[in-house]
C-alpha cells in the first residue's frame, strides 16, 4: 500500500513511510503524550499522530513501517 491509496479514515493500512518532520510532544488535558507529524513515501505524504509510548521514539529520517489490525 502507498500513501497515495490511502482514503479518509482508513481502517486497515499496511505503509513504509519515511518520517519528513515531527513537531515537540505536547501532553493533553487527560496527561496523554501526542506528537504530530509528517510521513511520505514515492506518492505523496500524511499527517500523523504519534501517542504515549510512540512519543519521542523516533526521529527525523528514519523509515518506518505502520500498520493496523
Amino acid at each position: 500500500m502507498k500513501v497515495s491509496n490511502l482514503e479518509p479514515n482508513s481502517k486497515v493500512i499496511n505503509l513504509v513511510v519515511e518520517i519528513e518532520s515531527l513537531e515537540e510532544p505536547t501532553i493533553t488535558p487527560t496527561e496523554q503524550k501526542v506528537q504530530e507529524g509528517i510521513v511520505s513515501d514515492d506518492t505523496g505524504q500524511v499527517k500523523i499522530s504519534l501517542w504515549n509510548e510512540h512519543v519521542g521514539v523516533f526521529k527525523t529520517g528514519d523509515k518506518i513501517s505502520m500498520s493496523s489490525g
